[in-house]
């Protein structure tokens, strides 16, 4: 078993002979591998502590690999937590000469002990590897999945990608797909097969083999995304089983014919069996059947988006006529075959009903027959037409020009008279086929779209109806409907960013207002995100926006900060910072029914069909400074308590070596003042442990503590070990470091005649040192030295 030789390996300093020799048969397989014709796919090789205090590794797995002539990104590095150590620069220092040469190097067994979110900020990993016993705990409670969904998030906001082992069934697989875990490993694809039964299975059509390595950024990039990283949380006891009910949300892929689920979160499976799309398999969307107007829209919609990369933002229909507000994001393409990647979001579903107000025949006809540009009157066998116009003000109708080919001549004037943008739509349905079947199903045929008018695009619309007389013969109206559609934009326009705004303040906090502000004009709208709060008595859209919150800010910010306020909060730093940093925000307090409350203030600027736009938004985040402050005020607590020794009140060797890192930092920038080291040893110990039993040590432990802290009673005291203490002296301590040295000398002459704590001691002054071991040692060996001498006294 390696539990059996490994140990030994380490303990001799050997195992780097092993590591290497595993790197030259991986560097082997993946040859086999090329040779075989599978593709060459990254492979990992852990190393141990050893490693790196025997030899080079990192040289040395270099030569190796460049001999093999395997690309070094194929190599991947593969570390523990703990070999890491307490010499924290040292290691980073050499996973970055692996980075810096192209190796990955990965974080092995991340949450099995004391995992640490400081060692991610400190050393820049490719990826961790997730602990298995985050599978093994993943049927026992919600809480493991909450933790593994907050450590993706944490490493994909790092920027670094996660890889989860030990996965045994379907459920995990997939649960693990939908909160973004890049890699998964485990018993659920396949067992360790050996590199000679891969080949015969490929060979045999049994296995393709391995993933196309062009492909495996595409797919990296699918696999990043967090299904449940829009997580509306109900704030109410049940918040762990809230947690996923998240906004419906799928990804898939097009491949130009049809769009193909690849997975999705339980909200999205819970919201198609409505069957949204009307189809029997809610898989796929087979764009040839996407024949009505709304799935046609949704086809346009994907495709369009998939061509530029712009998100869309739509509604669509469900079956019980229902809109559903649908959002659709590129995420990336396939180098390979071209297929695109979507996320599909859908943040509310609203009834859409007419309401019977008693229209009749007459009144919708004579409404319909207004503001029309042309007539026309076309036979559709012969394909000859008569078009009429109507003069000013629409009224009376004049014959205009008799012609024939109607659909052929309509295409050509298309592509002059129509807006550029609308074309290709309007030459894809308006034929003579598409109008007949049309007509056959739903009694008419309508179409939007604009024309150029002076230059400028004016929306019209264009309805066909059959003629009820003798011969096939149709009606073609083409009204103006610019003023009408430009105020449905408009309204739309209102009513999306409203719905947007409303779930961005749910996604991201509790706000009491968003505004969007033009930062040219100072023009500015009010969407309310909370409709029980009206703080600050703004109209709900005016002009000079800052001038205004500034104002009121007078009556509503809490006294304190007032003046704070009023000079952070102007024009100019506002756009300076949302310029430079991309975004900017305060924090001060308003009063809310009397009393202070925090609140934080965020702007940032978008982009608008009419221009950039500022973004402002103010949320309450009182109950989360409170929190982090009641946090702060426990986590010194608890850090003085962490860092306390339970039997003597000093410090013990946790806080030393974190003294010690902080130095050796200082020590680094060349900012270090000058400091010196005490080592001290309480002589007899273990004799009274052995004779008079560990509470009389403890009792003697105390004694020798009590000495020491009343002659360096200026300096810092850590207990590092059973009997041994070390003293940081600095300042006036520092200074006057030989008389202190010299009490303690006193101490012990008066001690050893009394029967008292005999305490050797050694010092050692920083002298420009490379790190603080170096002091240390020396005091370390002044104090053996003392030690000696006060045994032969």
């Amino acid at each position: 078993e390696p539990a059996d030789f490994i140990p030994i390996l380490e303990d001799a300093k050997l195992i780097y002979k092993l590591d290497l020799y595993v790197t030259e048969q991986i560097l082997k397989k993946m040859k086999d591998q090329e040779n075989a014709g599978l593709y060459v796919v990254p492979e990992s090789v852990n190393l141990s502590r050893s490693d790196f205090e025997s030899c080079d590794i990192v040289e040395e797995i270099k030569r190796r690999v460049d001999n093999a002539g395997i690309p070094r990104e194929k190599l991947t590095i593969e570390i523990t937590e703990s070999i890491i150590g307490n010499d924290i620069e040292y290691m980073k220092e050499q996973i970055e000469r692996f980075r810096d040469i192209g190796f990955k190097v990965w974080m092995d067994d991340y949450g099995s002990g004391y995992s640490s979110p400081k060692i991610l900020q400190i050393i820049p990993f490719d990826t961790i590897k997730l602990d298995m016993q985050f599978m093994r705990q993943f049927y026992k409670s919600d809480k493991s999945k909450i933790i593994l969904t907050e450590l993706i998030r944490m490493a994909m906001g790092l920027g670094i990608e996660t890889v989860a082992e030990g996965v045994e069934t379907e459920e995990q697989a997939d649960f693990l797909k939908e909160i973004g875990c890049t890699k998964l490993q485990g018993f659920y694809y396949c067992k360790p097969v050996p590199l000679e039964e891969i080949i015969e299975r490929n060979r045999r059509g049994i296995q393709i083999g391995f993933e196309n390595p062009q492909e495996s950024e595409y797919y990296s990039s699918l696999g990043r995304i967090n299904l449940y990283d829009i997580t509306i949380n109900t704030g109410n006891d049940e918040s762990l089983q809230s947690y996923f009910n998240t906004m419906p949300m799928v990804i898939a892929e097009s491949n130009g014919k049809e769009l193909v689920l690849v997975r999705c979160n339980k909200s999205y499976r819970d919201f198609m069996k409505k069957n949204i799309f009307h189809l029997e398999d809610t898989t796929r969307i087979d764009y040839s059947k996407a024949t009505t107007v709304h799935r046609n829209a949704f086809v346009k919609a994907v495709e369009q988006c998939g061509k530029d990369g712009r998100p869309v933002v739509m509604n669509e229909r469900t079956q019980e006529g229902n809109a559903v507000h649908l959002y659709i994001r590129r995420i990336a393409v396939n180098p390979v075959n071209g297929v695109i990647a979507f996320a599909i979001v859908i943040f509310d579903t609203f009834e859409e009903s007419v309401p019977n107000v008693g229209l009749t025949y007459a009144y919708i006809a004579e409404a319909l027959s207004t503001d029309y540009i042309s007539l026309y009157y076309v036979n559709l066998d012969t394909e000859k037409f008569i078009e009429y116009s109507s003069e000013a003000n629409f009224a009376d109708l004049s014959l205009e020009r008799h012609g024939e080919d109607f659909f052929s001549n309509a295409i050509k004037e298309a592509q002059f008279r129509l807006y550029s943008e609308d074309i290709e739509l309007f030459v894809e349905i308006f034929t003579k086929e598409n109008i007949i079947n049309t007509l056959n199903q739903y009694g008419s045929f309508t179409h939007t779209y604009r024309l150029l008018v002076a230059g400028e695009p004016v929306y019209v619309q264009m309805k066909i109806v059959r003629i009820k007389s003798k011969g096939n013969h149709i009606m073609i109206g083409v009204n103006n409907v610019d003023a009408q559609m430009k105020h449905q934009e408009t309204l739309e326009r209102v009513k999306e960013e409203r719905i947007t705004y409303a779930r961005i303040a749910a996604l991201t906090g509790d706000y009491f207002y968003i505004y969007t502000v033009n930062p040219r004009t100072d023009r500015y709208m009010e969407y309310s995100a909370r409709r029980d709060y009206d703080l600050l008595g703004l109209s709900k859209s005016g002009v000079d926006f800052f001038k205004n919150i500034r104002r009121v800010c007078k009556r509503f910010v809490y006294i304190e900060d007032i003046d704070m306020f009023l000079k952070e909060f102007t024009k100019e730093k506002v756009l300076n910072k949302v310029e430079t940093n991309g975004v900017y925000s305060i924090t001060y307090r308003l009063m809310i029914n009397g009393e202070p409350v925090y609140v934080l203030l965020k702007a940032a600027m978008v982009e608008e069909k009419d221009g950039n736009e500022l973004i402002v938004g103010i949320s309450n985040i009182d109950e989360q400074v409170k929190r982090d402050q009641e946090y702060a005020y426990n986590l010194t607590i608890a850090r003085n308590e962490a860092n306390t020794d339970v039997l003597t009140g000093v410090k013990n060797k946790h806080a030393y070596v974190d003294m010690e890192m902080q130095l050796d930092k200082l020590i680094e920038e060349e900012n270090v003042q000058d400091f010196a080291l005490v080592v001290l040893d309480l002589n007899g110990l273990k004799e009274i442990n052995d004779n008079l039993g560990h509470q009389a040590g403890d009792e003697f432990l105390r004694r020798g503590c009590s000495i020491i802290c009343d002659i360096f009673r200026h300096s810092p005291v850590f207990r590092i070990g059973g009997d041994e203490f070390v003293v940081i002296t600095q300042g006036n301590d520092y200074k006057n470091i030989n008389k202190l040295m010299e009490l303690l000398k006193e101490s012990n002459i008066k001690n050893m005649k009394q029967g008292g704590v005999v305490i050797a001691g050694g010092m050692a002054r920083y002298q420009n040192d490379i790190s603080v071991a170096d002091v240390f040692n020396r005091a370390d060996v002044e104090m053996y030295r003392n030690k000696r001498m006060l045994k032969d006294m």
